[in-house]
């Protein structure tokens, strides 16, 4: 695999925010699978710690990378809201774009029951920008259903690739990439405030 030219300046990954921890009595398949994902989060979460943030220099310039795990979606409302689901990203590091889509949405919205979303979210609009750090720019935008509740997620995302030192080559392994200012979350139509997360290691 080709890198890019110029050694750049690997930045230590910080700290990630948890997810909530929940705990359920008798678990439905519903609780069960958030349970599942949020596991997933967590461990992948502890992965990027043990990685550094690769820079712009260190990426390679051919081939590509599939980066699979979860997306978190917390909504600002009086209760917890939090959803997990499925994430899977592509990275074509000939191009610069980045692709993807999240679906298999678990969770509970203030304070509710843990209930199964239809519906996908679809990343796009994925660039890699000449920058240093946090070089990962695109959209995020879907909606997710349960019988009459509606979740629609408009975010911009922004983050980066993180890696480890192969044979003196740094390999991007992982990825993590966080709602920024200008993203909107709606709830049964009405706009609240909210985040999402996505975290991914690659296949």
């Amino acid at each position: 695999m080709q890198f890019r030219t110029m050694a750049g300046l690997a930045l230590i990954c910080t700290a990630l925010a948890g997810c909530e921890e929940f705990a359920f009595n008798e678990t439905t398949p519903e609780e069960q699978a958030f349970l599942d994902l949020q596991d997933q989060t967590l461990a992948i979460r502890g992965e990027l710690e043990d990685l550094s943030e690769t820079t712009y220099t260190d990426l390679p310039t051919t081939g590509g990378a599939e980066y699979v795990g979860t997306a978190v979606i917390n909504l600002e409302t009086p209760a917890t809201s939090e959803l997990l689901g499925d994430a899977s990203i592509v990275v074509n590091f000939v191009s610069d774009r980045v692709t993807g889509a999240m679906s298999g949405f678990h969770g509970t919205v203030d304070g509710g029951s843990v209930v199964a979303y239809d519906g996908t979210i679809v990343l796009s609009n994925g660039v890699i920008a000449a920058r240093d750090s946090s070089y990962i720019d695109a959209q995020a935008n879907g909606t997710l259903t349960h019988g009459d509740q509606d979740i629609d997620v408009g975010a911009v995302l922004n983050g980066g690739l993180y890696g480890e030192t192969s044979a003196g080559l740094i390999e991007p392994v992982g990825i993590d990439l966080n709602s920024a200012e200008g993203s909107v979350f709606a709830l049964d139509g009405a706009d609240v405030g909210g985040s999402l997360e996505i975290v991914g290691i690659s296949e």
